[in-house]
């Protein structure tokens, strides 16, 4: 990476890529789950040679505090089957993560034409889709359009980093559209799923 990009690889949203190609929000999650631990992140990079992260944290003595289960609750917990298409590998690891800890069952893909080639056939219920906005080459919008189709009870809970794009020109959410926004929490994210699903 060259100096400026260094400078910037922490800043959620920040991104290299192409628009519609990653929301930049890896290394920015890392940094924030490093840095809630009091630890830090050293990079070493060169164009052309590569790039090493070092992870520091304390070393401890203290008892382990109860995880984030015991901080969501129970009511977060569910045994729907949610699919799920972020073209982020980091933030699409990150969900899958969550969700399959409190229960779901999650199909994942990377981007919507995956999502509906992992459908075809697929007879089961879907629940709810999860999906970004923002893919390469068919959108969210249009994947969800077309998953509706085939399966009509499927609600819909789309993730953006860029939630105007998401709105009418007099600043209200599409009829019927559900929205989280990026950069979201564990917490934020299983119970958003749950208000769109219904405790």
């Amino acid at each position: 990476m060259s100096r400026e990009t260094q400078t910037r690889i922490f800043e959620p949203f920040f991104t290299t890529k192409e628009r519609g190609h990653g929301t930049g929000l890896g290394l920015a999650a890392v940094y924030g789950i490093v840095h809630q631990l009091a630890g830090f992140i050293g990079v070493e990079s060169e164009v052309g040679r590569g790039t090493v992260f070092q992870v520091y944290l304390p070393e401890t003595q203290q008892a382990i505090e109860a995880g984030p289960e015991a901080t969501i609750g129970i009511s977060a917990a569910g045994n729907e089957t949610i699919l799920l298409v972020e073209d982020e590998d980091a933030v699409r690891a990150f969900i899958m993560t969550v969700l399959k800890r409190f229960g779901y069952r999650v199909l994942e893909a990377s981007s919507a034409e995956s999502a509906l080639t992992l459908l075809h056939g697929f007879k089961d219920p879907i629940h709810l889709l999860v999906t970004d906005v923002i893919l390469p080459k068919l959108d969210g919008r249009e994947l969800a359009l077309r998953v509706t189709r085939s399966h009509p009870s499927t609600r819909i809970l789309f993730i953006s980093g860029y939630p105007e794009g998401m709105t009418t020109p007099d600043g209200f959410l599409e009829s019927g559209c559900h929205l989280l926004e990026k950069p979201f929490t564990a917490q934020s994210l299983l119970a958003r799923i749950r208000e769109v699903l219904g405790r």
